[in-house]
C-alpha cells in the first residue's frame, strides 16, 4: 500500500477529504494495483470530517493511547471499514488486537529500526528503542516480535535486569547474554512459539513450563550464577527449537562473519556487510567489550563505513577506526573490481582477523 500523510492537520477539516483526494488519485495514476492510506492520530475528529472513509483502508496511529477499545469500537461503527495500525507501540496488546481481530490487517511499529534524531537527551544521538540497532545489530524485543509472527518454532532467552528506564517505548530492560552479577539479574524470560519451553542452568533443568498462547513466553526466576543457559522448546513433546547463551570470558580475539556467505561469490555491483564480534578464547561473543578496532581493506575493495550500534557514541561512520560496542561492529564494504577483497581488522591488545571476500562481475 501506499501512504500519502502522517498525523497532518487537514485529516480534522472540512477540506481535509478533498485533498486526500487529490493525492490518493496522484497515487493510483502511478500505480493502481495498491490501496492507499494516511496515518491519522485523532480518529473521532477525522471519522467526522470524512477524512478517514476516504482511504481505501482506515490508518489508526496509537488506537490505544487515549481509548482502549478503539478498534472494537470503530469496527462497531464502521463494519465495512478495513482498519491498520499505521504507528503502534511494541506492546503485546497491540499485536493481539490484530491477531483476534479480521478486520485489523496488521500494524506498524514505532519503530522497527533505530534511526537518528529524536534522541530525547545528550548524549544520546537516535532513537534507540527499536526491535534493530542502528548496527543491524537484533535486539533481545526483535525475538519476541519473531514469536509472535513466525510460523516456525522458535525459543530465545532474555535476561530481565532490575534497573529500568521508566518510559513508553521500553516496557522490559532485557539483554541476551549471560555476563551479569547477581544483583542485576531479575527474572529471565523465554519468548517462544511452541506449546512448552524448558530451561536449562548449567546443565540442571529449572523446570518445565506451558508457554502461555497470549503471552508467548515462559517466566524463570533465575539466581545468577556463571556458566551455560539453555532453552529448548517443544512441541508435543519433542524439542523442536533450542538457544543457548554462555558467560564470556576475557576478550582473547577479533572474528569476521560476512552478513551472508550464501552469497559467494559477491557481486561486484552490492555492498558486501560483516560483523566483526570480539571474543574469548573459545569464540563466544564478549558482550561488554568496547575495544578500539583499526580496520583496513586491501585488494578490489573499499571500507565505506563503520557502526557499533551505540547510542551514546558519537565516532564518525566514514573512518576506520571505532570502539566496539556489546562486543561487536558493522563493516560495510563496496568492491570495486573483480577478485579478493582482504579484509583486516585489529587492535592493541587482542588476536586479529582476516577474512577473504572473493568478488565477481
Amino acid at each position: 500500500m501506499y501512504s500519502v500523510g502522517n498525523e497532518v492537520p487537514n485529516q480534522r477539516y472540512a477540506d481535509g477529504p478533498k485533498t486526500l483526494k487529490m493525492l490518493m488519485n496522484w497515487a493510483k495514476e502511478e500505480d493502481a494495483t495498491r490501496p492507499v492510506v494516511s496515518a491519522c492520530d485523532w480518529a473521532p475528529w477525522v471519522n467526522k470530517s470524512g477524512f478517514m472513509d476516504t482511504m481505501d483502508i482506515a490508518g489508526y496511529n496509537y488506537p490505544d493511547r487515549y481509548f482502549k477499545n478503539h478498534y472494537q469500537e470503530e469496527h462497531a461503527a464502521h463494519p465495512k471499514r478495513i482498519l491498520l495500525g499505521t504507528e503502534n507501540y511494541e506492546n503485546l496488546e497491540n499485536w493481539i488486537k490484530v491477531r483476534d481481530n479480521p478486520y485489523v490487517v496488521g500494524l506498524f511499529l514505532w519503530v522497527g529500526f533505530d534511526y537518528m534524531g529524536e534522541a530525547l537527551q545528550w548524549p544520546r544521538r537516535n532513537w534507540e528503542w527499536g526491535l534493530i540497532d542502528i548496527g543491524s545489530f537484533e535486539k533481545s524485543l526483535y525475538y519476541y516480535w519473531q514469536a509472535f509472527w513466525s510460523d516456525k518454532p522458535m525459543v530465545h532467552i532474555a535476561v530481565n535486569l532490575k534497573e529500568k528506564e521508566k518510559f513508553d517505548w521500553r516496557p522490559y530492560n532485557v539483554a541476551s547474554h549471560w555476563n551479569f552479577t547477581e544483583k542485576e539479574v531479575d527474572t529471565v524470560f523465554v519468548y517462544s512459539n511452541t506449546e512448552e519451553v524448558e530451561l536449562f542452568l548449567n546443565k540442571k533443568s529449572l523446570g518445565r513450563k506451558k508457554v502461555n498462547p497470549d503471552t508467548y513466553q515462559a517466566i524463570y526466576v533465575v539466581g545468577y550464577k556463571k556458566g551455560e543457559l539453555e532453552a529448548k522448546g517443544y512441541n508435543k513433546k519433542k524439542e523442536v527449537a533450542t538457544h543457548t547463551l554462555n558467560t564470556a570470558s576475557q576478550p582473547q580475539q577479533l572474528k569476521l562473519v560476512p552478513e551472508n556467505v550464501k552469497q559467494l561469490p559477491y557481486s561486484a555491483t552490492g555492498l558486501i556487510f560483516i560483523t566483526l564480534e570480539v571474543q574469548d578464547e573459545k569464540g563466544i561473543r564478549c558482550p561488554k567489550a568496547t575495544d578500539n578496532i583499526e580496520v583496513s581493506v586491501e585488494g578490489p575493495g573499499e571500507l565505506v563505513g563503520l557502526d557499533s550500534g551505540d547510542p551514546n557514541s558519537h565516532e564518525l561512520y566514514k573512518q576506520n577506526k571505532r570502539k566496539a560496542y556489546e562486543g561487536r561492529l558493522l563493516l560495510t564494504i563496496r568492491p570495486t573490481g573483480q577478485g579478493d577483497i582482504k579484509v583486516i581488522c585489529k587492535s592493541a591488545v587482542l588476536k586479529s582477523a582476516i577474512i577473504k571476500l572473493p568478488v565477481e562481475k
